[in-house]
């Protein structure tokens, strides 16, 4: 059964659909924005956001859209929430690259400690990476212009993607150590490349300046705790290593609270979380993106943050109905964090695409703004889009692995994919199965409740070497066993 509440503007909540939350609004100051033609507390706010066009975009039956929840949290109050498909307000769910805004802050709070800096060469942390590497910094990790050659993508030829074998296969005992043993093809800093593998290496460092007793609390005593998230599980490679590249899982009520965070410029409650400057340094454009553009995103991105701005003489902003001050953080199958500081908005979807072209995200901020303040205008682009041409080389990365590696990259998702739906999000074995069984259709499958691991093969007693096990309701599950060579 889903749930949805509505909360007019004036706070008096209306029930819809089968159940009613109790909510509580998200603390903390909001400062005004400058993104629109009109400011939020200069627009005609509707007494009762119709959210009924939302509703049928996001909920309706279209193909490749499954939308698990959205939620709008309006001037730090909760005014729209939706579920579906037996989620439910605390059920953690996987955020995918929405991770990677989380380890950047994660790294920010870092170097607010002195634990490291951003412009702080990468072989203070890492040594041995030879003379052609020694040039990289902190920096160029978090802004993606590390210059490695990296195929980012599940879809689309997946044993040729680079993230499929750092999650799946031959990276996923060492993340950062895969990461870091592919070949270059730019100069550190000359071009942006969206790229899994910098984020986890940068979680490599994290880890190796943390102190032994807390390198795997540090998440939670320094940000999870401070903003009273009780649902995060961040699991890590079998190194150690956090996976902030994608394996957040986190309820969407405390996502909303991480958008807000962000939306505040780190501050929570009248502290500081994440460094204000730091934060500004996530929504500045990359310096190597100018030298993407038509390869590989719409969007602009500034360290580990989605931007929603022109790139002068380039590329027009890419959700030209939603202000200019936009930031988000997004990740695969639909994920997304929307924040707007000039209209005090931030927004929630949790999905599990399989087209996420689909879901335009632009007209998914259009109806939400448009329920809320009906009058609002944003700014026109000062770029035309039949302007935009394709920007620098294409990036050509060394081809990874053969056919013949697909039914063990296959095994290992399946065996995560189960071990994570039945271990974090408490679904049933019946449910798991399902999804698991969408991924590789025939296979069997094997449950060790006493050990919490999974292994999966092509028959019953026929199982794949490798397997995911849980290990703790804070780490969740890991896929363990040899890594191809």
């Amino acid at each position: 059964m889903d749930a949805v509440r509505y909360v007019s503007m004036g706070c008096k909540s209306q029930e819809a659909g089968d159940t009613h939350f109790a909510m509580n609004g998200v603390l903390g100051w909001v400062s005004a924005g400058t993104g629109g033609l009109l400011m939020a507390s200069s627009l005609a706010a509707a007494a009762t956001p119709d959210f009924r066009p939302l509703e049928k975009y996001a909920f309706g039956n279209r193909l490749g859209v499954t939308t698990d929840a959205v939620l709008i949290q309006h001037q730090g109050k909760i005014i729209y929430e939706k579920y579906d498909r037996g989620y439910q307000a605390q059920t953690p769910h996987l955020t995918w690259s929405v991770t990677k805004t989380i380890a950047a802050a994660l790294i920010g709070i870092a170097e607010k400690e002195g634990l490291l800096h951003r412009d702080d060469l990468l072989s203070k942390y890492i040594p041995g990476l030879g003379p052609e590497k020694s040039s990289w910094r902190l920096s160029h990790f978090l802004q993606m212009t590390s210059g490695i050659a990296w195929r980012e993508g599940y879809d689309l030829s997946p044993i040729r993607s680079s993230v499929v074998h750092m999650l799946y296969l031959r990276g996923m005992s060492d993340m950062s150590a895969y990461t870091l043993g592919l070949p270059t093809q730019f100069m550190p800093g000359h071009r942006f490349i969206y790229s899994s593998g910098d984020t986890n290496v940068l979680m490599d460092v994290l880890k190796r300046v943390l102190p032994l007793a807390e390198k795997n609390t540090f998440p939670w005593t320094r940000l999870f705790q401070p903003l009273g998230i009780q649902s995060a599980v961040f699991e890590q490679d079998q190194s150690g290593t956090f996976v902030g590249s994608s394996y957040l899982y986190v309820s969407p009520r405390d996502l909303l609270k991480l958008g807000q965070l962000y939306l505040q410029n780190g501050n929570w409650n009248g502290v500081q979380v994440i460094p204000a400057e730091f934060v500004q340094y996530q929504k500045t454009l990359s310096p190597g993106f100018q030298n993407a553009i038509g390869h590989d995103s719409k969007t602009p991105f500034g360290a580990h943050l989605w931007l929603n701005q022109d790139v002068p003489g380039q590329q027009p902003r890419p959700y030209a109905d939603a202000p200019d001050d936009t930031i988000a953080m997004l990740g695969y199958a639909g994920q997304s964090v929307f924040m707007i500081p000039s209209l005090d908005l931030v927004i929630v979807r949790a999905a599990q695409d399989t087209l996420s072209p689909m879901m335009d995200k632009n007209e998914f901020l259009k109806r939400i703004i448009q329920a809320i303040y009906p009058g609002y205008q944003a700014p026109a682009s000062g770029v035309q889009k039949s302007k935009v041409k394709k920007q620098g080389e294409k990036v050509q990365p060394k081809n990874e692995g053969d056919l013949s590696e697909l039914p063990r990259m296959l095994f290992s998702l399946a065996a995560k994919e189960y071990c994570s739906c039945h271990f974090i999000e408490g679904q049933s074995a019946s449910v798991c199965k399902k999804r698991a069984k969408k991924l590789i259709p025939l296979f069997g499958l094997d449950v060790d409740q006493s050990t919490k691991s999974v292994r999966v093969g092509w028959y019953k007693n026929d199982f794949d070497k490798s397997f995911a096990q849980f290990h703790s309701a804070e780490l969740g599950c890991s896929l363990k066993g040899p890594s191809i060579p």
